[in-house]
């Protein structure tokens, strides 16, 4: 493979792996997050679940009309 094959892989790792650390970070801070709060682990962690269940909602919507109404002139071209 080419380094302009490898590039697309390359960024699309680096963003899954950002994704990933971003999502997966409050449940390792929930006990600092439960303490700044002022409120239980528990609560701390039913916050950070109705955030879970908004962003699985939302996200496929979301993806959709932003596909749909602002279609990018950037595109990848094979």
């Amino acid at each position: 493979m080419s380094a302009g094959q490898w590039l697309p892989l390359v960024g699309l790792t680096l963003s899954a792996f950002i994704f990933n650390t971003s999502e997966f970070m409050p449940i390792g801070l929930l006990t600092d997050i439960a303490v700044d709060l002022h409120v239980t682990e528990a609560r701390a962690g039913m916050l950070i679940s109705v955030y879970a269940w908004v962003v699985a909602l939302l996200s496929l919507p979301l993806m959709l009309l932003v596909a749909v109404c602002c279609s990018s002139p950037w595109r990848f071209s094979s």
